[in-house]
């Protein structure tokens, strides 16, 4: 049985300069899942974790994590303290 998404995104945009933009149409991960990102340098791996951190705003979309709607994508503090990236 999968558990309840502890982060939702829908319709994410991040958009940096003219060269690269990150889009998400649709995402969900649930507690105790394994992520792991891979792809050439310029894919947009960091901007991902970034965006998932709450460490960067998006132009659009929404992001929930834990059940909390960030606002323009951006984390409360007490948010990202239970948040690491590594």
């Amino acid at each position: 049985m999968r558990s309840l998404p502890v982060y939702r995104l829908h319709q994410v945009c991040r958009v940096l300069g003219t060269a690269f933009s990150l889009t998400i149409d649709d995402w969900e991960h649930s507690r105790g899942e394994t992520l792991c990102l891979v792809g050439p340098t310029g894919a947009g791996k960091t901007t991902f974790l970034r965006v998932l951190t709450g460490l960067t705003s998006i132009q659009g979309g929404s992001i929930e994590f834990d059940g909390h709607v960030w606002s323009n994508g951006l984390a409360s503090l007490n948010e990202v303290r239970q948040i690491a990236m590594v």
